[in-house]
């Protein structure tokens, strides 16, 4: 039978320390597995086609391989062994083949742990962590190592990435780098995509951005400006070249007294500027049309003034307006199929079903969506916390976005997520006067997990997919992000499925007293947090801080 071999299979068996995939000759290699098997420095061998094809008989006993790319433990007949990646059934109860390790504090063995792979499955495990990287995947490995923790019901996974946060606009940045991706390790955030914002040249504060998150971070840091004059459109090249940055973002509708609109001019010279460098670069697009949102919002405020609520203030940006963005944006992003385009925050089922279709015919058209469009609806919330932007939007909207994360039409998950005080956001003034957004690293996987895992019944392994290996990919950062393969560094999140918290202000550890998920029951919360190695939290507890964080991507003279 004709096989697809994915990225997948290529990265499977690198991790089995293996540097040759044997395929059939009517197997279908996809050219993204091509790419990875490059990438990792595997070779792919056809072997010719035969009558019979011969199982290799250290595999004769392993179960049959995963039908589908997000397939849970759960799915698995009680009948039938639990899915294991291939490579690996040999080297059940065996450490033969596997790297001594060393009996430091280093070295921490995971054992009897549900291991989530993403993308692919869920399967029973041990995990060898040594000098700060991950050491070897086994069914089961006899280890005589002191840091041996048993992590039996729970689920390790790798890291979670935040494609999407924004940090240093209502307080300091370092007070941000310091306060939110600390909190953001509690909520097994380790890698956070930092959009900036300059009215002038980022260039003079670029090393000085850098230095603070190497100082004062928990976790990993990759940044990209916001393109919004001609001068940022002309250091495009300096900051590729010379930082090292690799994904940049453009606002269709920008924020008032803030960030300006751009127009497709000015867009379509952003993509080429992207083109001259020669470097695979990322466009993020803020897209919606802001000609439609200041006339929903003057009819809005011509009809209820003060009194709006933020329920009227959702009806300032319409559905259209991101529909039609989205689509306008894509015309212009087919013309440059060598940039990837990264639509951010996708929150209508107008839009997520124009990208839906676009993407059939466009496979560089990327799409983002957040935890707040997933996990709150307009119908259900009051008083200004939920204020976002763009808006919370309706039960309707929120089904579309589940439906189309099932269909693998979205890539990413992140959260938008805005540190501020409660005086900044404005809690008792008008929903005029408030301030969008709010910090929400700390409740971001556990918000996902609750509704996506436990209600929905979606596998775990797609979800965590979305939160690791793809924003990875996307942003050049995997595998040594998002991964769980051999000799990468070590970021790894324990959750616990059956530990079930209430959210109270009083725990929020961000420097905000205020969450989006308060009152909320949440399950999945980290009780391991482990970076670079090192155990930063444990059954709840902050153990330690990280060794020092790092600026992804970064260029040193």
């Amino acid at each position: 039978m004709r096989r697809f071999i994915t990225a997948s299979d290529v990265e499977i068996v690198s991790l089995t320390g293996q540097s040759t995939l044997h395929v059939d000759e009517d197997d279908v290699v996809t050219s993204v597995a091509r790419e990875m098997a490059e990438k990792l420095g595997v070779a792919i061998v056809a072997r010719p086609v035969t009558s019979e094809k011969t199982v290799p008989a250290e595999t004769e006993s392993a179960p049959a391989p995963l039908e589908s790319s997000a397939r849970d433990s759960s799915e698995v007949s009680a009948s039938r062994k639990p899915w294991v990646p291939g490579e690996l059934v040999a080297q059940a109860g065996s450490t033969e083949g596997k790297p001594s390790t060393s009996h430091d504090s280093e070295t921490i063995v995971l054992k009897n742990g549900t291991i989530v792979w993403p993308g692919e499955g869920v399967f029973q495990g041990d995990i060898c962590i040594d000098q700060g990287k991950i050491d070897s995947i086994h069914a089961a490995v006899r280890s005589n190592s002191p840091a041996e923790i048993d992590i039996s019901g729970k689920h390790v996974m790798p890291g979670i990435i935040d494609p999407h946060v924004h940090l240093g606009i209502f307080s300091p940045f370092v007070a941000d780098v310091r306060d939110e991706t600390k909190a953001g390790i509690w909520g097994g955030v380790t890698t956070i995509g930092c959009y900036l914002y300059e009215k002038g040249s980022y260039l003079p504060k670029l090393d000085g951005l850098f230095e603070t998150v190497e100082r004062y971070a928990s976790a990993d840091v990759f940044f990209r400006p916001t393109i919004s004059s001609r001068q940022h459109l002309e250091e495009i090249p300096e900051y590729v070249n010379e930082y090292g940055i690799r994904s940049f973002k453009i606002y269709m509708s920008g924020v008032p007294g803030l960030i300006p609109d751009v127009d497709d001019g000015f867009m379509t010279q952003v993509y080429e500027k992207l083109m001259e460098t020669d470097q695979t670069c990322t466009l993020c697009i803020h897209a919606e049309n802001p000609s439609l949102i200041r006339w929903a919002t003057e009819r809005i405020m011509a009809t209820d003034g003060s009194r709006t609520s933020v329920q009227e203030w959702s009806e300032t940006h319409p559905h259209i307006a991101e529909e039609e963005a989205i689509r306008r944006a894509s015309f212009f992003a087919k013309r440059f199929p060598r940039v990837p385009t990264y639509f951010v925050h996708v929150s209508t089922k107008a839009g997520i079903e124009a990208i839906s279709q676009i993407k059939c015919e466009a496979d560089h058209i990327l799409a983002e969506t957040t935890s707040p469009y997933l996990l709150f609806s307009i119908e259900k919330v009051e008083g200004n916390v939920p204020k976002w932007l763009p808006p919370l939007r309706s039960k309707e909207s929120a089904e579309a976005l589940w439906e189309k994360l099932r269909q693998g039409k979205i890539d990413c998950i992140g959260t938008d997520s805005v540190p501020m005080s409660p005086e900044i956001k404005g809690l008792d003034r008008s929903i005029w006067d408030a301030m969008p957004n709010a910090p929400l690293l700390e409740h971001h996987l556990p918000g996902i997990l609750t509704e996506g895992v436990g209600r929905r019944e979606i596998p775990m392994a797609l979800i965590v997919d979305l939160m690791t290996r793809k924003p990875a990919q996307i942003f050049g950062i995997y595998p040594e992000k998002g991964s769980l393969v051999p000799g990468t560094e070590a970021d790894l999140v324990v959750v616990d499925m059956d530990r079930w918290e209430r959210v109270i202000k009083e725990r929020v550890r961000s420097a905000a007293s205020f969450s989006l998920f308060e009152g909320q029951v949440l399950t999945g919360w980290p009780d391991m947090v482990i970076k670079g190695g090192r155990i930063v939290i444990k059954d709840g507890e902050w153990l330690a801080d990280p060794n020092p964080c790092q600026v992804l991507h970064r260029r040193r003279p």
